[in-house]
């Protein structure tokens, strides 16, 4: 570490802890490597729904916020923007949840050189995702292998037993998965990235079985894992997140648009009945299907998501 990153962790320990600042007003505090040539600014996250709280427009090096005090409990975005176009745009999703926070990192790579200064609930958070890229880049290679031997056939003796090492493989890596979700939950279970985390629990798919049977695991076993209750997890992407991968799992190959269409009224059915045990909850997610079904101007399934709104209580 720099001299000048030293610096800056001390500067900032003092005010953090020497009585500088009031426990009410947590801050916010970013260092970058180099010089800022970009627009940097600071939002909020309801889901799809991004806010802006803070454009820090004269930053040079380091950046200061204060949060407001009573600011929710949640997801926000440090968004390092270079051109208009939101793909080319890089950002960092942190967790706010009533302490101070100090990042550095190179704004080039904003992610990969991500170094968490201060604050225990990001330390978890991006321990965690940065495991999961390891395994979901495992999980990925070894799905693909599976059904290339399934497409070259595994009737030859020694392809079968290298299609069931890979199946093997999966299925244990799945395993561990999970294990180390539910060690993070137990271990940090007072912090709200434990319940972020726990969202990512998913169904153990067999990788000797075909992957439509697959997906009708994965439909079958979704509500054993996603029990939307928390409303403070509203204040993220984790639930939309879930939702869509959960409708992906119904678009098919070679359906026509309408039987397509079929499939999504279907899933979003089950979504909402899953998610009648807070209504707070259940407006979130309606209201995130609707927007889902206008992007793909399915309109009996937005007519389908209309009547059952009107439904829910005190709408």
């Amino acid at each position: 570490m720099s001299m000048k990153t030293l610096l800056f962790c001390f500067v900032f320990s003092m005010l953090s802890f020497g009585g500088y600042s009031s426990p009410l007003h947590y801050t916010l505090n970013l260092h970058f490597k180099d010089k800022i040539h970009h627009k940097v600014v600071l939002q909020s996250i309801k889901g799809n729904q991004l806010t802006l709280l803070k454009d820090f427009r004269e930053m040079n090096k380091n950046g200061h916020y204060s949060f407001p005090e009573n600011l929710a409990v949640g997801m926000y975005r440090i968004l390092f923007s270079t051109t208009n176009t939101a793909r080319e745009a890089k950002y960092i999703d942190f967790i706010f949840n009533n302490e101070d926070i100090a990042f550095a990192t190179d704004i080039e790579a904003p992610m990969d050189s991500l170094n968490v200064i201060s604050s225990e609930e990001n330390r978890i958070w991006f321990s965690f995702k940065r495991m999961e890229a390891e395994f979901q880049q495992h999980l990925k290679e070894l799905d693909i292998e599976i059904d290339l031997f399934r497409k070259h056939g595994i009737t030859d003796p020694a392809a079968r037993l290298e299609f069931e090492d890979r199946a093997v493989k999966y299925n244990q890596m799945q395993r561990d998965r999970d294990e180390f979700i539910v060690q993070i939950i137990h271990d940090h279970s007072s912090l709200y990235a434990a319940r972020l985390i726990a969202v990512y629990r998913e169904p153990i798919l067999d990788g000797l079985k075909m992957r439509e049977e697959r997906k009708t695991i994965y439909k079958n076993d979704f509500f054993k894992y996603f029990e939307p209750r928390d409303e403070t997890l509203i204040n993220s992407q984790i639930y939309t997140d879930k939702v869509y991968k959960y409708l992906m799992n119904y678009s098919q190959r070679g359906l026509t648009p309408e039987q397509q269409e079929n499939e999504f009224i279907q899933a979003t059915d089950s979504l909402l009945v899953h998610c009648k045990q807070n209504e707070t909850i259940h407006v979130f997610i309606s209201d995130y299907l609707v927007s889902f079904s206008k992007r793909l101007n399915y309109s009996r399934l937005n007519t389908f998501l209309v009547e059952k709104k009107s439904c829910i209580p005190n709408q």
